[in-house]
């Protein structure tokens, strides 16, 4: 017999898992800590190569508009303004993708519990079915048709 809840409470996972599997996959392997710090790693490298990039842009534009001009003294100025400029894109860059990914992880958090709620709510109606189920096979034949046919006169 089939319990309308316990296809309620499974359709729900189901679609639960569908729909966020990776996501709660990530706070179901990784501490916050880890997955945070490995964000943040990630994120080191590519602000990187996008500050590298568009610092390699801006020179280059400033090396063909001003051909042949480049002192020693503007060298070094540039130096230390790329030194500063990357520091400072960098640390901005990390901060804000750490800040998303703790915010994304404590949201994977949640999902993993809910769905860990659920899945202990499956488990225990199996048991409530499973405690129904060794009730009614204990029942001699009379007292199982006696209870088939609705009739009170059933004794435990």
């Amino acid at each position: 017999m089939l319990s309308e809840e316990r296809v309620r409470v499974m359709t729900r996972l189901a679609m639960e898992e569908k729909s966020g599997s990776a996501a709660f996959r990530r706070a179901e392997n990784l501490g916050r800590k880890d997955y945070v710090s490995f964000q943040g790693a990630v994120a080191f490298i590519v602000g990187t190569i996008i500050f590298v990039f568009l610092f390699a842009l801006l020179f280059l534009s400033m090396f063909f508009t001003s051909v042949y001009s480049l002192t020693d003294e503007l060298a070094k100025t540039l130096l230390i303004i790329f030194i500063l400029g990357y520091i400072g894109f960098v640390l901005v860059f990390v901060i804000t993708v750490r800040k998303s990914a703790r915010k994304d992880f404590q949201e994977d958090e949640r999902k993993l519990q809910r769905i860990t709620a659920g899945f202990d709510r499956l488990h225990e109606l199996y048991k409530i079915e499973e405690d129904n189920t060794r009730t009614l096979k204990t029942l001699t034949k009379k007292q199982h048709r006696q209870h088939e046919a609705g009739s009170p006169k059933i004794r435990k």
